[in-house]
Parts: C-alpha cells; sequence; structure tokens
C-alpha cells in the first residue's frame, strides 16, 4: 500500500513539474477552422492561437439574453435581472459615449493648450479608452452560471471540444465553461489551455506570458494592462503586452500562466458578450481551485 501511495506521489510530482513548463515569447500561432485536425498539434507549442471562420454560435447574444426567459431567473443580481442589467449598462455605454463626444467638441473649440491639457489629464488616449464601458461585475461561478443557460456546452461539444480534446486525452482533459459581458480586467490562465471568443461584439485582447508578473503591482487582479502608469508599479517599462482584436467568428487559445484581460474594441453602442472555455487537468484544475481565477 505505502509503495503505491509514492508511486503516485511521484507521478503527481511529475504532472505537475509539467503542468508548470511555459513558454515566454511573444509568438502567435494562426489558423482556419478548415485547417482544425492541427489545432491539438499547435496547442502543444503553449504559445497562443488565433482559429478564424469558427461556427458560428447563436447563444448568449445581446437578442438571446433580451428572448429567453431563462436569464431573468438567473440568481446574478439581488436587485435587477441579467436581461435588464444589459439594456441598463448598454444605455450606459452609450451616455458614456455622448458625453465623450460631448467633450471632444468643447476641447475643440476652446482651443486648450498643451499644457492645459496635461494639467485636465484629458489626453487622446484617455478620451478613446476603452473604459468607456463598464466591467463585468460577476465572478466565475455566476459567469459558469450563465454558462450552463446559455446553451454553450451543446456548441461546444459538437464543434470545438472535438478540435481540442483527442480521443486519447478524453479522460484526462475536461471542459469549464463561463459567459462574460463588457470588459474583463487582468486574471492568470489556470487551464492547460482556455479559449477566448466574442459571440456580440468586437474585444482588444491583452496578452502577457508570466515572465511579466515580476514587474506587475501588488493588486494586480482585475487591472488593464494599458491603463497601468509609472504610479501604479515603477517597472512600467517592462511590462510587455500585446493586443489582439476578436471579432465574432474568431477566437483565441491561450496556454496556462499566461496572463489575460479585454475591452471593448472600437465604439459600438452595446456592451461585448463574450464566452470562454477552459480546458482543464486534474491538476490545473487543482491550482484554479487554490487560487480561484481563470
Amino acid at each position: 500500500m505505502l509503495d503505491i501511495l509514492l508511486i503516485l506521489l511521484v507521478l503527481f510530482l511529475i504532472l505537475t513539474f509539467f503542468y508548470k513548463q511555459s513558454i515566454c515569447e511573444f509568438r502567435i500561432n494562426q489558423l482556419e477552422w478548415t485547417q482544425r485536425e492541427n489545432i491539438i498539434e499547435l496547442l502543444q507549442e503553449k504559445v497562443p492561437l488565433v482559429v478564424r471562420s469558427i461556427p458560428s454560435a447563436a447563444f448568449w447574444t445581446h437578442m438571446d439574453v433580451q428572448a429567453r426567459n431563462c436569464f431573468s431567473t438567473l440568481s446574478v443580481f439581488q436587485d435587477i435581472t441579467l436581461p435588464d442589467w444589459l439594456l441598463a449598462s448598454n444605455q450606459l455605454t452609450n451616455d458614456r459615449l455622448a458625453s465623450n463626444q460631448l467633450t471632444n467638441d468643447r476641447l475643440a473649440s476652446n482651443q486648450l493648450t498643451n499644457d492645459r491639457l496635461a494639467s485636465n489629464q484629458l489626453t487622446n488616449d484617455r478620451l478613446a479608452s476603452n473604459r468607456l464601458v463598464i466591467s463585468c461585475p460577476w465572478k466565475h461561478d455566476q459567469a459558469e452560471l450563465i454558462a450552463s443557460a446559455s446553451g454553450i456546452s451543446i456548441w461546444a461539444a459538437k464543434w470545438l471540444n472535438p478540435a481540442v480534446i483527442s480521443r486519447f486525452m478524453s479522460y484526462w482533459l475536461f471542459p469549464k465553461y463561463y459567459c462574460w459581458a463588457s470588459n474583463v480586467g487582468l486574471r492568470k490562465m489556470s487551464a492547460i489551455t482556455t479559449c477566448i471568443f466574442p459571440v456580440d461584439g468586437e474585444i482588444t485582447v491583452s496578452l502577457l506570458p508570466e515572465s511579466v508578473e515580476s514587474y506587475l503591482p501588488a493588486s494586480w487582479n482585475d487591472c488593464f494592462p494599458s491603463e497601468l502608469t509609472i504610479k501604479d508599479t515603477p517597472f512600467i517599462a517592462d511590462v510587455k503586452y500585446i493586443d489582439i482584436v476578436l471579432r465574432p467568428g474568431s477566437c483565441l487559445f491561450v496556454p496556462a500562466h499566461w496572463f489575460v484581460a479585454w475591452t471593448q474594441h472600437g465604439t459600438a453602442k452595446s456592451i461585448p458578450m463574450v464566452c470562454q472555455i477552459s480546458y482543464h487537468s486534474p491538476i490545473s484544475y487543482l491550482a484554479y481551485q487554490s487560487r480561484k481565477v481563470i
């Protein structure tokens, strides 16, 4: 009996060692959905992978949430239903966009000097910031609850899962589903690979390798890399990241240990609706449970 426990412990340590290995280089693979038989091979390189022209998804869109009663009964908020929150968030986004345009008009009409612009911190980058859109207010448990009602598991079982999980690995890897709305701040990926794809609206995904973790602020969770300044971390020059624009019909696979955040791309009048599928092994799921991050 002791021998068996020792063997299992050694096996666990070996699997944990391989799980912790990551590649920290800014390289992205790209693939068309018609070449999906190569997805598993490319994922083994442990670098981000973009797959274009994936099958369309009709779930978790704004129209879908307003049309199906199942979303109204979910216990996401205490004082408002999920469909009503989406409507209110879209209205708030439109109001902020209108306010931003008014600010631009006033700046142009007043012909403010560069010194005055600097003192008021009204730079062009901030005016164009995606933070005109609010951040997603719910956490992973609620995101998983929403996903269970959305139908994403049915779609994924038909299309995505067979392209990611081989028959040999079907006893080791398993998917976990999440649905998000609006912007999502920085978090560290725990799953072996995580698939992120928008179903309504466009997003800009910021990717950071594990090697930048020591340069991030102490409270980096839920922050946005594009908004970090010298006031947040003295090593801001070392916080390197890449941005990828994702549109409906494209997905991004992110390896374990990478950092991810996304914001709305452009100035759409409705917040983006985003789905996530985390493909876990028992080792990665244990790591996820221990720190409650994706």
